[in-house]
């Protein structure tokens, strides 16, 4: 999962990325440096996350339906371009 998710971030949100619009961060939940992040969240294997920031604060939702998709990079590219387009709009 981490591997397609990062090649669908770097590829196809690259602008957005750069301007800080997005920010990305692939998490290694068997570091002991990550365990804070790790017991915030509940995470406790491979997951991914979308969070956002409004005015109440951030707010993080894991993705479930990903897990669909993992076996297949071009079905989990696309699923994964269509929920961050759609946070990025302000949709998701």
């Amino acid at each position: 999962m981490g591997i397609y998710a990062n090649e669908t971030v770097m590829t196809y949100f690259a602008p957005e990325l750069a301007s800080g619009r997005l920010v990305y961060y692939d998490i290694n939940l068997n570091l002991r440096e990550n365990g804070e992040v790790t017991h915030r969240y509940g995470a406790y294997t491979q997951s991914l996350w979308i969070g956002e920031y409004d005015e109440s604060g951030f707010h993080a939702t894991e993705i479930l339906d990903i897990w669909y998709y993992v076996y297949n990079r071009e079905e989990f590219t696309q699923y994964l371009r269509g929920v961050l387009d759609q946070e990025l709009a302000g949709t998701g």
